[in-house]
């Protein structure tokens, strides 16, 4: 049986009660304080041009799903445009997107996608400091399913799970490159 300290409770009650969990407020627009935080901003270097890069996996990341504009402070994002697209108009639209002063944009796999889940938030289950403005939507990815070409996977930023989908069914879509 684990024993518990009761000074280090009464520390982490006295820093609850002097507001010092912010790092899940500032992060999150629905948090779990009782699941540790995956996606730290401090994870993350948020550039002046919409991008943000992740320093754990080295990848950039669009800090907007296509068809959203980031606001001038940097905190929110505006749908402009189309938001949703195939999993087949997804990977076109990646190859001709032009952001950030790159063109190197591409839609990404299931793992990457998935790598910025933020397991801590709900609705939207990601780190909305970094990417705000995140639907409340299944994201796609790059990766079909291999036992049935007719599907792909997709990120669901509602609650972070990882399920297949018809490739024809229209889903927002988040942008990334690799740095090198």
């Amino acid at each position: 049986m684990k024993t518990i300290n009761t000074q280090w409770v009464r520390l982490g009650v006295l820093l609850l009660g002097m507001g010092l969990h912010s790092a899940y407020a500032d992060s999150c627009e629905n948090s779990n304080t009782s699941i540790d935080v995956s996606t730290p901003t401090e994870d993350f270097a948020i550039n002046d041009n919409g991008t943000a890069i992740h320093r754990k996996t080295g990848l950039m990341w669009m800090r907007c799903p296509l068809g959203y504009e980031l606001s001038s402070e940097g905190d929110v994002c505006s749908l402009v445009d189309d938001d949703e697209f195939t999993w087949q108009q997804a990977l076109q639209i990646a190859e001709t997107t032009e952001y950030g002063h790159y063109g190197d944009w591409r839609l990404p796999n299931r793992n990457e996608l998935e790598s910025i889940v933020e397991l801590s938030c709900w609705e939207p289950s990601i780190n909305t400091e970094v990417f705000p403005g995140t639907p409340d939507a299944a994201f796609w990815s790059s990766s079909p399913l291999q036992s049935d070409g007719a599907r792909a996977w997709r990120v669901n930023f509602i609650n972070g799970i990882v399920s297949d989908d018809n490739k024809s069914i229209a889903y927002p879509v988040r942008l990334v490159r690799d740095l090198n």
